[in-house]
């Protein structure tokens, strides 16, 4: 498969793909073993632009094995300078291409695909993950991995802890600019160390607390930041963060209820948020229009944020998506205040960037959308628009706005009217 990505990234000539068949018989003339695949993969690898080879070895960084989030790789990649914005597009596209190219070369596999069945994660062969690690070794520095021993008074540059690792006391950190974390039984490094880290990620880290993430808010550097199942984090440091580089913060899968502080709202250049959570919920502060630069936001449970955060919501103008719930509606006391201020933002986004709009919830995307529709008849520009719930009926008149529209996915628990089908 390496061979055929490396083809297909050839001219279609009789010259260039005889030259690779010559250089890949030589190889096999002179060596019939396993270790000819690794000449074999050096071929594509060394046929790869340098920005490329780069963000092929940062997949190092990860276990072998491991389920790489196609949109979690690319905002890593930016994170760590791999990517940049081109001819003033933002850096996401760009980041999106050289992960399509690394597809179409076969140095990484497709993964899962989400609700629109595009793909949107991937995985490395254990062969070509071997090669890379084995290219990477002033690259990333791995801890926990068995086999793989770090070089004593080596500095670390990028740092990735594993299984049950344990950092050696002769590992330089001072010049740490990543550090991932993978799993509960590792040792947590402190962070008042790593004045010049750009990228933290802590990954189904159990064992984490407010006290390991006391010091995230000193990071001045920092440009991504990733809590993933960290259960026992539930809260970010509250004074004024130095967080002003951070492009992206993702709080994923908590149980108990978290608050994002005031003062992440003040960092200019954040552009991604996400707060996908489980079973209880992530507050954001009412201050979330002063985060201008914001282009994703994702997890937002409209029932625990007040009539001032939903109001403010529509003033977020750059906002291309836009995931909210409806969970939990008993604890919602200030519902009827808030619900014109929720079909208000909804219509102000819809007019200016949003192109994406997920909504989840038990009954209230009927009543909600069909109310949008008559208090604004005007044709929105969402491209792409995916509803849950137990009911999904009676949003027929809201589809015939959706001029631009081009995903669409509802996914009705109990029903669907026959006239929404007849629209659609």
């Amino acid at each position: 498969m390496a061979i055929s990505g490396l083809l297909s990234s050839k001219e279609k000539t009789k010259e260039q793909w005889n030259q690779v068949k010559d250089s890949i018989s030589r190889r096999l003339e002179r060596n019939h073993s396993v270790e000819v695949m690794s000449e074999i993969l050096s071929l594509s690898y060394f046929d790869l632009p340098l920005h490329l080879k780069t963000c092929l070895l940062y997949l190092s960084i990860f276990p072998k094995g491991y389920t790489i989030g196609k949109e979690d790789l690319i905002r890593r990649w930016i994170g760590e300078g791999f990517i940049h914005e081109q001819n003033g597009i933002g850096a996401y596209d760009p980041g999106e291409r050289c992960f399509n190219d690394l597809i179409n070369r076969s140095l990484i596999q497709q993964g899962g695909k989400d609700k629109f069945d595009e793909l949107n994660s991937c995985r490395v062969h254990d062969t070509i993950f071997d090669f890379i690690v084995s290219k990477a070794v002033n690259f990333v520095t791995l801890i926990g991995v068995p086999g793989i021993n770090p070089i004593a008074g080596n500095k670390v540059r990028r740092l990735s802890i594993q299984n049950d690792g344990q950092i050696p006391s002769v590992l330089l950190l001072s010049s740490i600019r990543s550090l991932s974390v993978f799993g509960s039984n590792v040792e947590i490094p402190s962070l008042s160390k790593l004045t010049i880290l750009r990228v933290l990620a802590f990954e189904d880290c159990g064992q984490l607390g407010d006290g390991h993430v006391a010091d995230v808010g000193n990071l001045l550097h920092l440009r991504y930041l990733k809590l993933n199942h960290a259960h026992a984090v539930t809260k970010l440091p509250e004074e004024r963060t130095e967080l002003q580089h951070l492009r992206t913060l993702e709080v994923h899968g908590h149980n108990k209820i978290m608050e994002i502080p005031a003062p992440i709202c003040q960092v200019e250049r954040l552009e991604c948020l996400v707060t996908l959570v489980t079973d209880d919920y992530t507050i954001l502060p009412d201050e979330i229009a002063d985060m201008k630069a914001l282009r994703v936001l994702e997890g937002v449970n409209v029932y625990i944020h007040s009539v001032g955060f939903i109001k403010r919501l529509g003033e977020l103008t750059n906002l291309r998506k836009l995931g909210m719930l409806f969970v939990n509606s008993d604890a919602d006391e200030e519902w009827e205040e808030k619900y014109g201020e929720i079909i208000s933002s909804i219509y102000n986004l819809t007019q200016a960037n949003l192109d994406s709009l997920h909504i989840c919830t038990v009954t209230e995307p009927p009543e909600l959308l069909d109310n949008l529709c008559k208090e604004h008849p005007e044709p929105h520009g969402l491209r792409e628009l995916a509803i849950k719930g137990d009911d999904v009926s009676g949003l027929a008149a809201w589809w015939g706005l959706l001029v631009n529209l081009q995903k669409l996915l509802f996914c009705a628990y109990e029903r669907v009217s026959e006239e929404d089908v007849e629209t659609l």
